[in-house]
């Protein structure tokens, strides 16, 4: 099912044998735009301690109860490598995390639980730019961007970053749907308030071209009115929408194309 990624903060994460706090934000990676890690806020069982896991470790997804049962155990997550206060999280972190979890390395291989991952060398300017081949392209197992630049990162720290198109400024970004059947994130939602009075519209991150940090700044390969024109995201996001969507696009349903 498509939900905004603020259903999931707040979520209670609970270990095989206790609590281990709240998520507080989603970690996504920027290549195939799927959810690579859940922050969790330890509260006061780890003091002024937040720690990272994966979907991998889900064993139960309760959306009726608001809770995420994990196969963890608390002492495999109070031994886990320490997390930084960061919002973006390097290779070598998610090297370790996955050794002391045992983990698959999404960014090797094929197949669902070894998804492929990697980007392209980004301008001088810091933005990372997507491969044209799409988020399926030929393997990489390239660790970070130059300069150690991680790819992975929360997705709570890109709401506000503008979005621009090839022909000019659409709005901030207000958020993430991600899809909690493979995790991946399917839509940002964008704030066209300014040009279109108030109205909501969503784009898909495939399009995204570059993810700028230092500008906070998104440019996507679309035209700024097809944007401006799309159908507004106004409730919950049904399969005839979606369709609607992708048609007014031009572009081709994921569905079909994961099938």
């Amino acid at each position: 099912m498509l939900r905004e990624t603020n259903d999931l903060i707040g979520l209670q994460v609970d270990a095989t044998d206790g609590s281990i706090g709240k998520i507080k934000d989603v970690y996504t990676d920027r290549d195939q735009w799927r959810v690579r890690y859940f922050r969790v806020d330890t509260g006061s069982w780890l003091t002024d301690r937040d720690v990272l896991l994966s979907p991998a470790s889900i064993r139960l997804l309760d959306w009726s109860s608001r809770k995420v049962l994990v196969t963890l155990t608390r002492i495999q997550v109070q031994n886990a490598p320490p997390v930084g206060a960061s919002a973006r999280i390097p290779r070598e972190l998610e090297m370790a995390l996955n050794r002391h979890y045992d983990w698959p390395n999404y960014w090797v291989g094929h197949g669902p639980k070894a998804t492929i991952s990697g980007v392209a060398a980004p301008p001088a300017s810091g933005a990372e730019r997507r491969p044209r081949a799409g988020p399926r392209h030929a393997e990489r197992t390239s660790a970070a961007m130059p300069g150690g630049e991680p790819y992975v990162g929360g997705a709570t720290e890109m709401i506000g970053f503008h979005l621009q198109a090839r022909d000019g400024e659409i709005g901030p970004i207000e958020g993430f749907i991600i899809d909690d059947n493979d995790w991946s994130c399917r839509y940002a939602v964008v704030d066209t308030s300014n040009p279109s009075g108030g109205k909501r519209v969503i784009v898909s991150p495939e399009w995204f071209e570059t993810v700028d940090w230092n500008r906070s700044r998104i440019t996507i390969d679309v035209g700024r009115d097809q944007v401006l024109h799309a159908p507004a995201c106004d409730g919950r996001l049904t399969r005839e929408y979606e369709t609607r969507l992708y048609h007014h696009y031009a572009r081709p349903v994921y569905w079909r194309r994961a099938a």
